[in-house]
């Protein structure tokens, strides 16, 4: 426990990179990031990353053990978003981390429906979970900047059942996303060092948050949404005073079953702090554009949403709701001050 406490108390680091993937007999772009703790020993912290244009496979089966591929149809982007666990040792600017990767994957599949009266685009999704490994081989330039050569290998099933016939008949299935291993390219960026108290001159310095879009509940009704959504933001806080001013952006996929982005500007207030446990509750206001990738294409939307944000020392826990009638949802997600 104390190991862990001073793991999380430490300066995490940011590395953003990507590469390639290989998934269902094809080669498809990868992208990947992930904020964790950097010094030797124990690390933790969380990994998001996206492959673009994988083909989804249909298979058939006659005696539904025993699964044929047969031809691809449309493609998908997986969505990952893992813990990350791991080890890391330094041999002078050299390091090397080992690690594993437990979470979640999601499936936004696109297919074109041909019809008569014009064809349409159908956008699905579909949630699995994930298990997986990586290494990392870093070279430090200097105590800020880093570059590293990644490799993992990620174990997911996400598979529909599109036909089933009891045997000898034949029966279908999809075959969204299988194992990924991947490669990627990365730059770390590590700050100089945390900020959160007054300097010398009484000014309070500014604070980013870099963190990872979890998950929505819909309490009204859950018929038809995707409640996993896996994503990043980032948050820009103009200085670490109880109620800041701050600028938000990020991507994620939304509980439509595709991927949506947005940016906008919001308000803190502190209404509850425990300077003994280091911790406080915020009440913010959040206003910008939500732009969704719609089966029709994409669609901006105004947004202003409100927000409670818990502060603690290792990083903040946001709660969102997200007004929208019988389909109101509550997000959640959780971000690191990297400065």
């Amino acid at each position: 426990m104390i190991l862990a406490a001073q793991v999380l108390a430490s300066q995490p680091s940011a590395v953003v990179g990507g590469g390639l993937a290989r998934m269902n007999g094809a080669t498809n772009v990868h992208l990947g990031a992930q904020v964790c703790t950097t010094d030797e020993g124990l690390v933790l912290g969380f990994r998001a990353a996206t492959s673009l244009r994988v083909p989804m496979l249909r298979q058939t089966s006659s005696d539904g053990r025993q699964w044929n591929d047969e031809t691809y149809d449309g493609v998908s982007t997986l969505t990952t978003l893992t813990a990350l666990v791991g080890w890391k040792v330094r041999f002078g600017q050299v390091s090397l981390t080992t690690g594993i990767t437990p979470g979640g994957a999601n499936v936004s599949h696109r297919r074109l429906i041909p019809s008569v009266v014009g064809d349409s685009i159908e956008a699905t999704a579909h949630p699995a979970w994930l298990i997986g490994a990586l290494a990392d081989i870093g070279w430090h330039m200097d105590e800020h900047w880093s570059i590293h050569a990644m490799a993992g290998y990620d174990v997911q099933r996400s598979t529909r059942i599109i036909t089933d016939n009891p045997p000898p008949a034949l029966s279908y299935r999809a075959v969204f996303a299988d194992a990924r291993p991947w490669f990627n390219l990365s730059v770390g960026f590590r700050p100089a060092g945390r900020k959160t108290v007054d300097t010398s001159d009484g000014a309070r310095p500014p604070v980013l948050v870099v963190g990872a879009i979890i998950a929505s509940w819909h309490p009204f009704d859950r018929t038809g949404f995707n409640e996993y959504n896996p994503g990043l933001f980032a948050q820009y806080r103009w200085d670490s005073t109880e109620s800041p001013w701050y600028a938000e952006a990020g991507a994620y996929m939304y509980s439509l079953s595709d991927r949506a982005v947005y940016a906008g500007a919001g308000k803190h207030w502190e209404f509850l702090a425990d300077q003994s446990l280091r911790c406080s509750m915020k009440f913010s206001l959040f206003a910008g554009a939500l732009v969704l990738n719609t089966s029709e294409g994409a669609s901006p939307q105004p947004v202003i949403v409100p927000r409670l944000t818990l502060d603690v020392s290792f990083g903040s826990i946001v709660f969102t709701v997200i007004p929208a009638g019988s389909a109101t949802a509550l997000g959640l997600s959780f971000g690191v001050p990297l400065s």
